[in-house]
């Protein structure tokens, strides 16, 4: 998308509070824009590489958003008229509630005339990362075998679609239950065990799939892929997504002297809706005008007098959003601080400038280097 130069006749356009602000600080050559991702596309994710390895960037899918400066809109990026801001996509929990994952199995064996029942259930459907996990068990062993002990995992399937179909399969939380074990025939026992997949407990293993991760800030286990409703097994659909990530929990009952009994829970992993709305206004930006020799300063017999044009302000609705001019204001080169309209200093949003600062030595360093 082309940011400058700006169109002849600028329609009003929605711009945050922080844009207005940013606007406020860099004056006249600053040029607010907004864009949408396009539906459908994958979320941000990174395989964790094995701890020593020297892989300089881990396979993944990212996006980066870049912005360069050109004489023609065919003209070769450069590295050092260009800046890149690495964005992370994230997947939020559908609107729809899920199902709850119920399973029952009953299993006989040879030389015993009742069976063994078990059943399993979750909670609900779709769980937040850091929220803890309710599996609920019930067991009726009517039959002649005693179960030795209950085995519970959280487990983490990823699809890997990038170069070649590779799957990979890691247990993010695991639980060994042998209170009230052995259950003897013609016990029972009704129980709820409860598991927390953290990325903490994982750390050392290669090949887990994690959300993307942008520099200076942790991150977590990846969220669950959602899937359009009936694609779950279109591969066409699958492979544009790079990396499909599920989970699920596996209910396992050991059983002594016969075959084990196992259940499998799928279940949907993935972050909360945002309950902070952003405040945004409506901002006209003023029309660009040629420069004239008057704008652009002239110079006559005696001391040196440059003339200015009265740049046009901005226009912000609605009206409980800050109304003042925009571009009409002195500049405050201070790029670190905001003030707000009671003129102390609001801090909770400083970390914002000086990560932009940051980025703008960053760059001015890299070009140095490379020059």
């Amino acid at each position: 998308m082309l940011v400058y130069p700006p169109i002849e006749d600028p329609k009003p356009q929605l711009i945050t509070m922080l844009q207005l602000r940013l606007l406020k600080k860099l004056g006249q050559n600053a040029y607010p824009f907004t864009f949408t991702l396009k539906p459908g596309l994958p979320s941000s994710v990174t395989l964790q590489p094995a701890q020593g390895s020297e892989v300089e960037k881990p396979c993944g899918v990212d996006f980066i958003l870049r912005a360069y400066v050109a004489k023609n809109a065919n003209d070769k990026i450069e590295k050092r008229n260009s800046v890149r801001l690495a964005i992370k996509k994230i997947t939020h929990a559908p609107v729809s509630q899920t199902e709850r994952p119920l399973v029952d199995v009953t299993r006989n064996f040879m030389l015993s005339s009742k069976p063994l029942t078990v059943e399993a259930n979750l909670d609900k459907g779709t769980f937040y990362h850091g929220e803890p996990i309710n599996v609920n068990v019930a067991i009726t062993n009517t039959s002649s075998k005693s179960i030795r002990k209950l085995k519970i995992t959280v487990r983490q399937f990823s699809d890997i679609c990038l170069f070649a179909q590779t799957k990979y399969k890691a247990v993010v939380s695991e639980l060994d239950a042998e209170d009230s074990f052995p259950l003897q025939p013609g016990g029972t026992l009704q129980r709820t065990y409860c598991l927390t997949p953290l990325l903490e407990d994982n750390r050392k293993k290669p090949g887990l799939a994690l959300d993307g991760q942008i520099k200076h800030e942790d991150t977590c286990l990846a969220s669950s892929t959602m899937l359009p409703p009936g694609q779950e097994e279109n591969k066409e659909a699958r492979e544009s997504l790079g990396v499909v990530v599920h989970y699920s929990v596996k209910v396992r009952v050991v059983v002594s002297l016969g075959s084990d009994v196992t259940l499998e829970l799928p279940f949907t992993l993935t972050h909360p809706e945002p309950q902070e709305k952003v405040v945004c206004g409506m901002v006209t930006l003023p029309r660009p005008k040629p420069k004239s020799a008057k704008e652009m300063g002239t110079v006559k017999e005696g001391p040196l007098v440059t003339e200015t044009a009265e740049p046009e302000p901005i226009v912000l609705r609605p009206s409980d959003v800050d109304t003042s001019s925009v571009h009409g204001l002195v500049l405050d080169r201070d790029l670190i601080t905001f003030e707000d309209e009671s003129g102390t200093t609001s801090g909770d949003q400083d970390f914002v400038f000086e990560e932009f600062v940051r980025l703008r030595i960053s760059g001015t360093e890299e070009a140095e280097t490379e020059a």
